[in-house]
């Protein structure tokens, strides 16, 4: 009797599991989990870690974008996306600048 109610109960939470990845986004940011209510079922994105998610990224993710845009969330998608297009924007110039350094060691007299 005990394993045919470990086996009902594990169906129960399997079931409740596939459920909720099939409505749900869970999605991790830097401070925490956020559960994102989908606009059409699926298993797409049902887990997501947008932590560190350039601008490209999100543009293969639209309906996770648009979905946490309804959700509330979209400060969380913009701030992303800006802070993705500021690193894109600032790198070329740190690595010049770190190689200008480097050039400016190396030709230094000794």
């Amino acid at each position: 009797m005990r394993r045919l109610i470990a086996v009902v109960f594990g169906a129960m939470l399997g079931g409740g599991l596939v459920f909720a990845a099939f409505e749900y986004h869970l999605v991790r940011t830097d401070e925490t989990y956020h559960l994102v209510p989908k606009k059409q079922a699926g298993l797409t994105d049902a887990y997501v870690d947008i932590r560190d998610w350039p601008a490209s990224q999100w543009n293969e993710h639209t309906t996770l974008a648009e979905n946490m845009i309804a959700a509330g969330h979209g400060d969380l998608v913009g701030g992303s996306i800006a802070s993705g297009l500021l690193n894109d924007i600032i790198s070329p110039f740190q690595q010049d600048a770190s190689e200008a350094t480097q050039r400016w060691w190396n030709s230094k007299p000794e």
